[in-house]
């Protein structure tokens, strides 16, 4: 029998945090028991011999969070965990981790070149200096005005790119914190490069600079602890020197040029000025960080001359590609980048619009490896120019960066279409989760849309852990928020200032959305109130803003919204039809109900009942308001279309008749259109979900399995290795779509990742954290698929969800986390007596639970409010099997009805 342990402690989500901020919390997961009470150790010493706090607590809660401000800065501390179970068994301690609460007083100054005769051009400083002693630990505070590399000794520091990372500069500029105790030798020297960044280079489409200042500056401080307890800060002054360096411009649109002939010289007399700052400004970092990821190859050669090379990665990534090389001084090579070869054959760049996505080299008599430091592209084509011979290809290698999350979720089946579209969606989640959530990774955009994030939040909050990520970014959406009086941008950072629609539109439903659901989602999936308590202003500023927009409160039916984007049902002629038919004002209040009725569940979590009653009154309110104002007579929506009827039944906004209604015709206008969908951002997320919940799983699956334009399979079979912005991004002769809008790596779309997880896998959530799951996999009777194999790291354990169909043979493998409990619902079973009597024999002691219910609702009321659950489960199928298990290994083999 498995020992009772505990594992993987994590400390603000992180496994070996140098530093964290406050609250911290402490997380660990179980194996072979459910506890009853925990110990949790913090010690100034790796013995623990210097306890700091001592916890104990009677609670089956795998989870402490430190509020208080018990602990003291810039201390290293260290923690272990132990827990007992319901046996009385105790586990052995867990990992030791370590951590420091980072606070630092700045006497370091923000320095610039005092002249600089391309502002443009990226510094390099410099600073020397001698160590005395030997050393306890030594680190390194630095951020930037623009983006930062640091090296000391010749060692590069970190592993990250683009820090101090991307927040609204005008609210608040990360710095981070790194341990540098190892690099430090008796004499030293630190360089550091800054270049533009989001900071002062070109960002936004209208190719505007300067968004934040308009030069990039620098701050760095070094504090170093002798062994004999001596202390000694280093920071950046006008002692430090201006030196020239080899890269001449970088831009992250425009891409990076870099003359290798450039020696590091002082330039003049290498002079440093100081410069003002508020620093009040500055924060920790928090969330992920940007890394290097993985390294891809290319996979074909498509063009192979002495002057020019084409390459083709395989996939469509995000980052550059890192060339051995040989040549003559001052030879100019050039790589350029493309999503798509037109007609397989003519390298395409028109979709960058603006951005030139180019890295010019001028090489040196021992140049050997180009690669840029602060740009990054997305692409899957390189073409490369100006060798002067035929390159190899297993001299290029591709750099793919992205925000370094854990992952957290698989999902594999027998139907390699599915997987490509699966693993669409993973590649799209890596390419544009680069610090913030942006729409894509290759244009002149890049910016961080609001709407995107919140449609695809679910799905890429079961892929990897998305909980750092988000939160960091959720702080810059409630600051920009408040600059618009509760309204949320369109993207955020807010770039755009009311750019869109001439400056007519600052928000629009379903973008500023994200101030709800997003917290709402992290709340569930990784039982984090702290995320509610962080948003819950901006939550609310949210909910209000829409309830002041026009004379009923319960109403929103004014204000220039962007709709069901790209829909293609739009009644709109032109060259470029992005609104969709549905009626804006039914989409706005549809999503102003979903977000007060999260809202009032925020409330209640967090015990401000007032809050809640009144928030589920209005809520109440913005039903009924739904309801009189967009059903005519016959209980049919006014806009009656797929995405109308999509959202009122998703968001439960009807009843009764009415919702009988609006079920039948989203049925029929799929039936009348070939069984295919014309829905947008706003309506294809769910899509599919409300026809499994309402008794169309068949025809759900129609959708999911179409393989013709519109479809996402469609884009599979059009080569695709990311999701497009568009259904037919590329047509049907490989042409590009010819409108200016046009991205072939644009998440929105891979929402439908969420209906394949939950339904397809059969992976649910029940209660907050996973503490309580559900496993409900849903077969298609078109035997388009017959194995599904998913599993879910949730914050209790891991969930693993396995079942094969051969005929009517069915087996199914589940693991259900220790100290956790789910709901399993079997398929039918052509003898469910049967079934269940070798169950109760088989696992006695495991099921606590049976029910033979053909419509079961688990998890309370129809449409609960309630902080740990859900909507109502419905169960479809007399003769399903419906039981309630601990944690643990089953598995079920039986015939299916």
């Amino acid at each position: 029998m498995t020992k009772y342990r505990v594992y993987g402690l994590r400390v603000n989500n992180q496994r070996t945090p140098i530093t964290v901020t406050y609250p911290v919390t402490f997380t660990w997961k179980l194996i072979s028991g459910k506890q009853k009470r925990y110990f949790l150790e913090i010690s100034t010493d790796s013995d623990f011999t210097t306890l700091v706090l001592n916890i104990e607590k009677f609670t089956s809660n795998t989870k402490f969070v430190l509020k208080d401000k018990m602990l003291d800065w810039n201390t290293k501390y260290y923690v272990r965990v132990r827990s007992l179970n319901n046996k009385d068994e105790l586990s052995e301690w867990s990992t030791v981790h370590t951590f420091e609460l980072p606070v630092v007083e700045w006497s370091a100054k923000w320095i610039r070149p005092k002249k600089q005769n391309n502002p443009d051009h990226p510094f390099l400083t410099k600073y020397n200096f001698k160590t005395t002693a030997p050393i306890e630990k030594a680190r390194l505070y630095i951020t930037a005005q623009g983006v930062y590399q640091a090296s000391l000794n010749g060692n590069r520091v970190g592993n990250d790119y683009f820090r101090p990372g991307f927040t609204d500069y005008n609210h608040r500029l990360q710095y981070q914190q790194y341990d540098i105790t190892n690099l430090l030798q008796n004499e030293n020297e630190i360089q550091v490069l800054v270049a533009d960044g989001w900071f002062t280079g070109y960002y936004g489409w209208d190719q505007s600079k300067d968004k934040f200042g308009h030069r990039t500056a620098l701050l760095a401080q070094l504090q170093i602890e002798y062994i004999n307890g001596e202390k000694v800060t280093i920071g950046t002054n006008e002692n430090w020197k201006f030196f020239d360096n080899p890269i001449q411009s970088a831009d992250i649109y425009n891409g990076e040029t870099i003359d290798y002939r450039v020696r590091n010289a002082i330039i003049g007399n290498g002079e440093m000025t100081v410069i003002n700052y508020p620093n009040k400004k500055l924060v920790p970092q928090e969330g992920p960080s940007v890394h290097q990821i993985t390294t891809l190859h290319p996979q074909k050669v498509l063009k192979s001359t002495p002057n020019e090379t084409i390459l083709d990665m395989g996939q469509n990534m995000v980052g550059w590609v890192r060339v051995k090389v040989h040549g003559n001084k001052g030879q100019k090579v050039i790589t350029r980048y493309a999503e798509i070869m037109v007609k397989h054959k003519d390298f395409y760049t028109d979709n960058l619009r603006n951005a030139k996505a180019m890295d010019t080299y001028l090489l040196d008599d021992d140049t050997e490896v180009i690669e840029p430091h602060f740009t990054y592209h997305g692409f899957r084509y390189v073409q490369i120019k100006g060798l002067g011979y035929e390159l190899n290809s297993e001299d290029v290698e591709g750099i793919v960066l992205s925000s370094k999350m854990q992952v957290t979720g698989s999902f594999k089946t027998d139907n390699e279409k599915l997987n490509r579209l699966e693993k669409n969606i993973e590649w799209s989640l890596k390419a544009n989760f680069f610090d913030i959530p942006t729409d894509c990774p290759q244009r002149d955009e890049r910016l961080g849309w609001t709407g995107d994030a919140q449609i695809f939040a679910p799905t890429a909050s079961f892929l990897v852990n998305t909980q750092g990520f988000f939160k960091k970014w959720l702080k810059d959406v409630a600051l920009d928020q408040a600059d618009q009086g509760g309204a949320v941008p369109l993207v955020v950072p807010d770039v755009l200032k009311g750019m869109l629609s001439d400056g007519q539109m600052n928000t629009t439903t379903g973008w500023g959305d994200v101030a709800t659901f997003v917290p709402w989602t992290l709340y569930k999936i990784y039982d984090d109130k702290e995320i509610l308590v962080n948003q819950y202003d901006s939550m609310k500023s949210w909910v209000d803003y829409m309830m002041s927009r026009g004379d009923n409160p319960y109403l929103w039916d004014t204000d220039i919204q962007l709709g069901d984007w790209l829909a293609l049902d739009s009644p709109h002629k032109g060259a470029d039809p992005v609104f969709g038919a549905t009626s804006t004002a039914l989409v706005a209040t549809a999503f102003f109900a979903e977000s007060t009725r999260v809202l009032a569940s925020a409330a209640k979590v967090l015990g401000n009942m007032s809050d809640y009653l009144f928030y589920h009154s209005a809520y109440e309110k913005i039903v009924e308001a739904f309801q009189s104002h967009f059903l005519d007579a016959n209980y049919t929506l006014v806009s009656n279309t797929q995405t109308a009827n999509t959202l009122a039944l998703k968001f439960n906004l009807l009843d009764g008749q009415a919702k009988q209604v609006a079920i039948q015709n989203l049925v029929n206008m799929i039936y009348n259109n070939n069984d295919h969908i014309v829905t947008g951002f706003l309506g294809t997320p769910y899509v599919c979900e409300v026809l499994a919940d309402n008794g169309y799983q068949d025809l759900a699956f129609k959708l999911l399995f179409n393989e013709d334009y519109p479809s996402w399979l469609y884009q599979v079979n059009h080569d695709g290795t990311t999701i497009w912005e568009r259904w037919n991004s590329v047509m049907d002769d490989y042409t590009m779509n010819p409108d200016g809008m046009n991205s072939l790596n644009h998440y929105a779309y891979g929402a439908i990742g969420n209906f394949l997880y939950r339904y397809l896998g059969g992976i649910r959530l029940r209660k907050p954290g996973y503490k309580e799951s559900i496993i409900y996999p849903v077969l298609p009777k078109n035997n388009k698929v017959n194995h599904v194999a998913i599993q879910f790291n949730s914050e209790n354990g891991l969930i693993q969800n396995t079942w094969t169909r051969k005929g009517y043979q069915f087996q199914m493998d589940t693991i259900v986390p220790d100290n956790t409990e789910a709901i399993i619902v079997l398929p039918t079973p052509a003898d469910k007596k049967d079934l269940l009597n070798k169950l109760q024999m088989k696992y006695p002691k495991m099921i606590v639970g049976l029910t033979d219910k053909s419509t079961t609702e688990f998890m309370g009321e129809k449409y609960p409010l309630g902080p740990d659950s859900e909507r109502s489960l419905t169960v479809f199928g007399a003769d399903a099997v419906v039981i309630t298990v601990t944690g643990g290994t089953y598995n079920f083999e039986y015939q299916l009805g």
